[in-house]
């Protein structure tokens, strides 16, 4: 009996434990979880960080003496205390105030003169490209000397006067009083001066200048002692004629610089067309050229497909002007009234005349002229 029993208990055991295991197979042939997903972020690999000149107030380095009748060469700069001028050989006669001289010697005290401007540099420490424009205007007053290109100095019939822009290794771009001087170039973005980086809370990601030991090595600029960035550099030059004589109250112009850059990659602005200079004054022995910007975004223009003139002096309400009236340039972006045009305008009666450029989205822009 007690035999009996104990086969009886394990059997018992057998059939619970296969039951168990049969229940298992039974139910449990599927499994499943779930993972919440996260972003690590985003960094935008772009970086915008342009260094224009300063200047100090009541200080600009393009102020300048002409001397026409060589007065400073003659006189060994004898008005001049601690001073320094160009050699007479070779001396153009127009002289900016370049700074002290510097340096070791009794003399580091003296102002040097030069026939050019000190430079002025745009430096870009950005990741990307810019685009600087440089422009100069200049003033036309009566008493004022006749500013002309440096070609025809040599020819001038009487005293005269060059000025021109100069920007890095680029040809000089003469000043007139018809037109602001303007210059474009791009300066470069250096990418390889960047990194993307831990920020300083360990929240998140940014993209940064490099510290110069990390720029260091990286293989090849183990040498380095800065960061390299990309700049521009530019200034005014001057000269003027000579071996002729000026009158006691003859003035030399003013002249006035202005430089900007934009990001050629951004989202341009919506600006309407627009045309240099807004206002001029001619005795119709000069063209009269004036320069255009074709806008931006929305507002842009693709082209000058004419002009438009009236004058109050000569009651002549807006009307076009005949074809042969005008030169359009699109690639300089310039449109030029000649001098023989504007003389027929002057014999006409016209005191003044308000030139229309009228661009191919219908917008105009105008330039008021005063005939003398």
């Amino acid at each position: 009996m007690r035999k009996f029993k104990k086969v009886l208990a394990i059997g018992m055991a057998l059939t619970m434990l296969l039951g168990s295991s049969m229940a298992a197979f039974a139910d449990d042939n599927s499994g499943s979880s779930s993972g919440a997903g996260t972003s690590e972020g985003h960094v935008e690999e772009k970086a915008t960080n342009v260094v224009l000149p300063t200047i100090a107030e009541g200080t600009t380095p393009f102020a300048y003496t002409m001397d026409p009748e060589g007065l400073i060469q003659e006189t060994s700069g004898g008005k001049y205390d601690n001073a320094e001028f160009p050699a007479k050989s070779g001396d153009k006669h127009v002289y900016f105030n370049n700074g002290k001289k510097g340096g070791e010697g009794d003399d580091k005290e003296n102002i040097v003169y030069a026939n050019t401007s000190s430079k002025l540099k745009v430096e870009n420490r950005s990741s990307h490209n810019i685009k600087l424009t440089i422009s100069v205007t200049a003033s036309s007053a009566t008493t004022d000397i006749p500013l002309v290109a440096q070609t025809a100095l040599a020819d001038a019939d009487k005293a005269s006067l060059y000025l021109g822009l100069k920007v890095d290794a680029e040809d000089p771009v003469a000043i007139t009083t018809s037109a602001a001087a303007s210059k474009e170039v791009t300066i470069n973005g250096t990418p390889g001066n960047f990194k993307i980086a831990v920020n300083s809370g360990k929240t998140g990601y940014e993209y940064r200048v490099m510290t110069l030991d990390e720029y260091k090595a990286i293989e090849g600029n183990s040498a380095a002692t800065a960061l390299p960035w990309s700049s521009s550099e530019f200034q005014l030059e001057g000269e003027v004629t000579t071996g002729k004589k000026i009158a006691s109250d003859t003035t030399a112009p003013t002249v006035a610089v202005t430089w900007s850059w934009v990001d050629p990659t951004a989202t341009p602005a919506n600006v309407a067309p627009a045309v240099t200079p807004a206002t001029a004054t001619s005795d119709a022995s000069e063209a009269l050229v004036m320069a255009y910007s074709l806008g931006s975004g929305t507002s842009a223009a693709t082209s000058v497909t004419g002009v438009r003139y009236s004058s109050v002096s000569a009651s002549v309400a807006e009307k076009d002007a005949n074809s042969s009236f005008f030169v359009i340039d699109s690639e300089a972006k310039t449109v030029t009234i000649p001098a023989d045009k504007l003389a027929v305008l002057k014999s006409a009666g016209y005191s003044d005349v308000t030139f229309y450029l009228v661009f191919d989205t219908g917008a105009k822009a105008s330039c008021v002229v005063t005939i003398e």
